[in-house]
């Protein structure tokens, strides 16, 4: 096998809905595809839209665009959505960008947009640019809505460990009405009462978020979940990047809140 230059032809993800999933293995023996160009409107966007229980991607490089109209963006996947998958020894150098104009939450991120099963990813990288934007106007405090991007994974929503990762690249997530917007180094932010091993992993880039009314950034997380019976663990993790988080002055806007941090927002 050798490096593959797609061109910008307009690709479509393999698994690009809750009905196709992908479930198979893909080793890419450390080749690289060029100008992973997406421009349809798919919910899930990646070279790998939506996977299922036994997905393994590794030993592979991307330089993946998205359309900005998908809601679920990563390099290599944009959701992962089954049991037992690996991630590993991957990278990106493009630029992902997930957006939504309705009551619901952009995710995005360099190698992974949304974790929704548990998942183990290690030794991916990413250089490129990462971005969400919750576009919906008429949004008011109640909605709970929120923006989030990652430098290796935007959303985790199970148990996951994420080893020897890094970041580069500059991540920003952006609320225009209320609710929040998290980003994040290495992982955007995560759900309650998930078990979350994170080690030997940093960041460089730059991190910022911006919202009406509440916005968390980190180096390594722009937020954590919380629950009793589970825990989140940082081992030798560490963070060089600026990290900068936004609440705008709204007179509509009855609370303001911005947290930022070196390791955690």
């Amino acid at each position: 096998t050798s490096d593959l230059n797609m061109n910008s032809i307009a690709w479509v993800p393999i698994g690009n809905s809750t009905s196709q999933l992908f479930r198979g293995q893909f080793d890419g023996d450390n080749n690289f595809i060029d100008n992973i160009s997406i421009t349809g409107s798919y919910t899930y966007q990646g070279l790998f839209g939506i996977t299922g229980t036994g997905f393994r991607c590794a030993n592979l490089g991307v330089n993946t665009t998205t359309s900005s109209t998908g809601q679920y963006c990563g390099g290599v996947v944009g959701c992962i959505n089954g049991i037992n998958t690996v991630v590993e020894n991957c990278f990106n150098t493009g630029t992902i960008s997930a957006a939504v104009s309705i009551s619901d939450y952009p995710c995005s991120g360099g190698i992974v947009g949304y974790i929704k099963q548990s998942t183990s990813v290690s030794r991916c990288y990413n250089t490129g640019t990462i971005s969400a934007t919750q576009n919906f106007s008429t949004m008011s405090s109640s909605n709970g809505s929120k923006s989030i991007s990652g430098g290796i994974v935007g959303y985790i929503g199970s148990s996951t460990s994420i080893t020897d990762c890094y970041n580069s690249g500059a991540i920003s997530a952006t609320s225009i009405s209320y609710n929040t917007s998290y980003s994040g180094g290495i992982v955007g932010s995560t759900a309650n009462y998930f078990t979350m091993n994170i080690n030997n992993c940093y960041n460089t880039g730059t991190i910022s978020s911006s919202s009406v009314e509440r916005s968390m950034s980190g180096g390594i997380f722009g937020s954590v979940g919380s629950g009793s019976s589970k825990e989140t663990t940082l081992t030798k993790c560490h963070n060089s990047g600026t990290i900068t988080a936004t609440a705008h002055t709204s007179s509509s806007s009855t609370s303001r809140e911005s947290y930022s941090g070196g390791l955690v927002g």
